[in-house]
C-alpha cells in the first residue's frame, strides 16, 4: 500500500505520502499526488487503499465541516457512508477495497495533531473509528525497519528534521517489500516522489522533497534514485532530551507491519 507518514511537532504537523498507484502485481498505473489539502479546515489528508476513493470523497469531506475539530468528530461515519454509496466502485479495485485516511493539521483544541481512520478495523480499533496518531509514525513498516530507524533518529520528535529524516524513512520503506494481502504478492510499492505537507497555524506548505525515476507500467525500483540529496550528519543530533522515555506505540499490525511512533508526548 501507499506510504503515508506523519510527524507531529510542537508547532506543526507534517504529512508525507509517496505518489505511485499500482495494480495487483505491483506495476505502476500512474504517478500523482495522494494528498488533499483543505486549508479552510487547517489540515491535509493522505489516502491509502482503493485509489478511486480519493476522487470520490474529496469534495464531500471538504464540505462536511467548518473546522479541524468539526471534521474529526464526524469523519468516521462520513467515510463509512461514502463507502456504502460507492461500494460498486470500490469492489472493482483490483488491489482491494480497503480504505484508510491519515489526517494531519491544527486542532482548535489540541494544536498540531493527527489521526487515522481505517475501514477494516486494523490497529486494534473498530472499523471507521478515529485513532489518534502521535510523534513520528509511518505506514507501512516492519519490525526490521523500526529497529534500523530507531538508531538513526533523534530521541525527541521536535528534533526530527522533517525533510532529511522524512526522506530517510521513506527510502527505507521503499527498500522494504511488504506482502499485499489482497493479491498475495510481496512487492515494493513506494514510488514516484515524496510529497510533504507542513501545516502550521498560519499556513500550509506543500513540497516535493524527493523523486525517483519510476515509470508507468514498470514495478517500483527500476533505476537509481534521483533528486538532490542533502547530506546528514548523525553526530549533530540533539541528545539534550535523552532523559525522555522513548516509547514504541504500536497502533497494531498491517500484516507483519505496524504503525509505529517512536516518541512519547
Amino acid at each position: 500500500m501507499t506510504a503515508t507518514n506523519v510527524l507531529i511537532q510542537r508547532n506543526a504537523a507534517y504529512l508525507y505520502a509517496d505518489a505511485a498507484y499500482y495494480n495487483a502485481d505491483g506495476a505502476i498505473q500512474h504517478i500523482t499526488s495522494k494528498i488533499v489539502v483543505l486549508p479552510h479546515l487547517s489540515c491535509a489528508i493522505a489516502f491509502r487503499g482503493a485509489a478511486v476513493f480519493k476522487s470520490l470523497v474529496t469534495d464531500v469531506i471538504g464540505s462536511s465541516a467548518t473546522s479541524y475539530d468539526g471534521l474529526r468528530s464526524k469523519i468516521g461515519p462520513l467515510l463509512r457512508d461514502c463507502a456504502v454509496i460507492y461500494k460498486d466502485n470500490l469492489e472493482r479495485c483490483e488491489t482491494g477495497n480497503e480504505i484508510e485516511v491519515l489526517v494531519a493539521g491544527i486542532s482548535e483544541s489540541d494544536g498540531p495533531s493527527a489521526y487515522l481512520v481505517n475501514s477494516a478495523g486494523r490497529y486494534g480499533a473498530e472499523p471507521w473509528a478515529v485513532q489518534p496518531v502521535e510523534g513520528f509514525t509511518w505506514l507501512p513498516n516492519t519490525p526490521e525497519l523500526v529497529a534500523r530507524a530507531k538508531g538513526l533518529l533523534p530521541l525527541d520528535a521536535d528534533d526530527v528534521d522533517p525533510i532529511a529524516h522524512g526522506r530517510m524513512i521513506m527510502e527505507m520503506q521503499r527498500e522494504t517489500p511488504v506482502l499485499h494481502e489482497f493479491s498475495g504478492v510481496e512487492m515494493t510499492t513506494v514510488g514516484g516522489f515524496i510529497e510533504l505537507v507542513a501545516v502550521t497555524r498560519d499556513q500550509i506548505v506543500t513540497r516535493i522533497i524527493h523523486g525517483w525515476p519510476d515509470e508507468v507500467g514498470e514495478r517500483v525500483g527500476r533505476g537509481r534514485s534521483i533528486g538532490r540529496r542533502r547530506s546528514m550528519s548523525l553526530a549533530g543530533l540533539s541528545r539534550l532530551k535523552r532523559g525522555r522515555m522513548v516509547k514504541r506505540v504500536g497502533i497494531a499490525a498491517e500484516g507483519s507491519a505496524a504503525a509505529t511512533s517512536l516518541y512519547d508526548d
